[in-house]
């Protein structure tokens, strides 16, 4: 039964970050590609006697033991020690190593998370240290998510040079000391430090440490959006595009925020025209026009779907800035319905408290007039009126609108209500009459 366990599938389907763009794939998709690196079939066996006889010996433990052990138990196995000169021998030796005397509990698990936590926040590099001891102390009782929040703390540090040489002997330690496998969290933290200081070699080797244990598949919006920077400074449409499309598909899983949403489109709309990737001296790669439009639309869609959009902290005007000139291309390519919605949208969900309203900036004012004067040159008139009376209901003042436009649309209901009007042309004048009183 352990052996069925390790060979099944994840039951969730992932999204890998990069294209097969070769007839080999460069990146494992499939839980059996990963054991036909590294085993063949006599040491596979040896490895499915010894988690037999494990787990049996763990059935008979009546002690406490950490949620993690099923995780450690099959790095242990898969990895060994140190001094163990193959990894399929000395199993027990593996799984107790001699400095952990005591178990680890609950509590204490709960307590270095806090006192990371705490010490990350206040940028205390002392008190991160003494836990690191702790830490390696209690050996592989500690998770590896433990770890991977212990390189959060130090890459935290002010000092960010001396946080990333802390947390690489972290992960030094992890890797040669403990045989410990790392996660798809621990290659992204070190490659957000590492994009943050422009050292895209740097970031390339956690890439390709992906690559090396599988971890490419991505379950994560923040995971997602590290991949999509690092991908954006590598020049690599092509992946960024397979990525993009495994987010948007498998959104519900990974519920991407406005931040990669953000991520995604301020690449799209900011690509150059003629640029060299200067890390490779190439020309970057670019999406067809018609692909550019595909995307553009479905994206926005797709953030405009998100549930309950509420105003928040999380819309700086960096972001409410992208955005806006998303509308305008919306808006230039005759998607003029969704550039409206997009519009009042980023008018609903923008924190005033932190962040001007579009409608206040010129950059919003260009946007919403330029929307407005496309519908008048396709003599959309009662589209004009109802744009108008619905930023008018969302707090937008009328002095955005600019006095000729503001008459112009003053004249459109003037004429439309000499005609013969149905009963929601009726109920948008009579809103029309509200807001404009107001």
């Amino acid at each position: 039964m352990s052996h069925r366990l390790l060979l099944q599938r994840p039951p969730q389907q992932l999204v890998a970050f990069t294209a097969r763009n070769s007839s080999r794939a460069r990146f494992g998709t499939s839980s059996y590609q990963w054991f036909q690196r590294f085993l063949n079939a006599k040491e596979e066996q040896q490895l499915y006697k010894s988690l037999t006889q494990v787990f049996r010996d763990r059935l008979n433990d009546k002690t406490s033991h950490s949620e993690q052990s099923y995780s450690n138990i099959i790095d242990h196995v898969i990895f060994g020690t140190q001094h163990t000169p193959s990894p399929w021998s000395s199993l027990q030796d593996t799984l107790s190593p001699p400095h952990e005397n005591t178990k680890l509990t609950l509590a204490k698990l709960e307590a270095f998370t806090r006192d990371i936590d705490d010490a990350g926040r206040t940028n205390d590099t002392t008190k991160l240290d003494a836990l690191w001891v702790e830490i390696q102390q209690a050996g592989q009782q500690v998770p590896t998510t433990m770890y991977n929040r212990l390189l959060r703390a130090y890459l935290q540090d002010k000092d960010l040079e001396r946080g990333i040489l802390r947390a690489e002997s972290v992960i030094k330690t992890m890797l040669d000391n403990q045989k410990r496998l790392p996660t798809t969290r621990t290659c992204t933290y070190m490659m957000q430090a590492y994009l943050r200081r422009q050292k895209m070699g740097d970031a390339r080797r956690y890439a390709t440490m992906m690559q090396q244990f599988s971890l490419t598949k991505l379950r994560t919006s923040f995971d997602c959006g590290i991949m999509l920077q690092f991908l954006a400074q590598s020049g690599d449409a092509h992946a960024i595009d397979i990525l993009w499309q495994g987010v948007l598909r498998h959104k519900d899983m990974i519920q991407p925020t406005p931040a990669l949403y953000t991520t995604y489109v301020e690449w799209l709309v900011t690509q150059p025209t003629h640029a060299l990737n200067k890390d490779t001296m190439r020309p970057h790669h670019h999406l067809p026009p018609s692909t550019f439009a595909t995307r553009l639309v479905d994206t926005t869609r797709s953030l405009l779907e998100l549930k309950k959009p509420q105003k928040s902290s999380v819309w700086i005007q960096h972001r409410v800035s992208i955005w806006l000139q998303v509308a305008q291309q919306l808006t230039n390519s005759d998607h003029c319905i969704l550039a409206e919605q997009l519009l009042l949208h980023l008018e609903h969900v923008v924190d005033e408290t932190t962040t001007q309203h579009p409608s206040a900036t010129r950059q919003g004012t260009e946007a919403i007039q330029h929307l407005l004067y496309t519908y008048l040159l396709q003599a959309q008139d009662l589209k004009v009126v109802a744009f108008y009376v619905r930023l008018r209901q969302s707090g937008v003042k009328q002095d955005v609108f600019g006095t000729d436009l503001v008459k112009t649309i003053s004249d459109i209901v003037d004429r439309v209500r000499r005609g013969s009007l149905s009963l929601d042309q009726q109920a948008l004048m009579d809103e029309y009459g509200c807001v404009s009183q107001a």
